[in-house]
């Protein structure tokens, strides 16, 4: 599934989970699409496709992770506020289940640890932002605490705990379906 970095000329009114939406029908006309190989895309990726060309390398120039999971704990809070975009449909197991692969280890965000380490401690070498910071971390373990303190989260954390990592699709399968993205 496609997420998009855009430059922002008007061409789209609104902002969206992994495309910008709303296009004004005129301003679309001018704009490129191109894959994390530099490849320029059909005009289908600029309102409708989501999912990229499984068979292709579509990150020879650029990889942009996206998580949409982080700890156990941290999908707990997640339920509490909803899904982006999709206030009508609930978070829970299956959208765990949807997302939950961690069969790749990616280190190569490591290389930045120094100067992310630098910035991060410049910030909080800041007295308002450093105390911003730990209002916001005690505001959090208090949330989790006050969430835990319901049957129905202690009871999702729970068969959170039991659930293995989703695995991949093998790949003949996600060959046959390329023919629907």
């Amino acid at each position: 599934m496609i997420k998009t970095l855009y430059r922002n000329t008007g061409a789209y009114k609104k902002l969206g989970v992994h495309r910008p939406r709303s296009p004004d029908k005129e301003l679309i006309k001018q704009m490129k699409w191109v894959s994390g190989s530099g490849e320029v895309l059909s005009n289908a990726y600029k309102t409708q496709k989501l999912f990229s060309d499984f068979s292709k390398d579509n990150y020879e120039l650029v990889q942009m992770n996206h998580y949409p999971l982080g700890s156990m704990h941290s999908f707990v809070l997640k339920t509490l506020r909803g899904r982006s975009g999709h206030s009508y449909q609930p978070l829970n197991m299956d959208y765990w289940c949807d997302r939950n692969f961690s069969t790749e280890e990616d280190k190569t965000i490591l290389a930045q640890n120094l100067k992310t380490r630098e910035r991060y401690d410049a910030y909080l070498s800041d007295p308002q932002l450093r105390q911003l910071y730990q209002d916001a971390v005690a505001w959090r373990e208090k949330t989790l605490e006050t969430a835990l303190s319901e049957e129905e989260n202690r009871a999702l954390l729970g068969r959170l705990m039991m659930t293995p990592p989703s695995q991949p699709m093998p790949a003949r399968f996600a060959y046959n379906l390329r023919q629907f993205s």
